[in-house]
């Protein structure tokens, strides 16, 4: 893909989210880091199962809940899969 048409995908994506890029970045970083901190939890339950029982169950809920509400109406919602780590 050339630079072009990454940055069109970019300013296409921004636009359809409603937001600028300083908006987007903060709101992806905070995302993120949210997920690798679950992430670390979850790889820390898998070897002492008794501590973080739902903290990446509860994490992914959080989520899931808050990035539905920034969907624009109309527009087609990832599913949430029913599951408990």
């Amino acid at each position: 893909m050339s630079s072009k048409g990454l940055f069109g995908a970019g300013r296409g994506h921004l636009d359809e989210a409603g937001m600028g890029y300083g908006a987007h970045f903060k709101r992806a970083a905070r995302v993120g880091t949210r997920m690798l901190a679950a992430g670390g939890a979850c790889l820390v339950h898998g070897i002492f199962p008794g501590i973080f029982t739902a903290t990446a169950t509860n994490t992914i809920v959080k989520l899931n809940e808050e990035l539905k509400k920034g969907h624009k109406p109309g527009k087609q919602e990832p599913a949430l899969l029913e599951f408990e780590i």
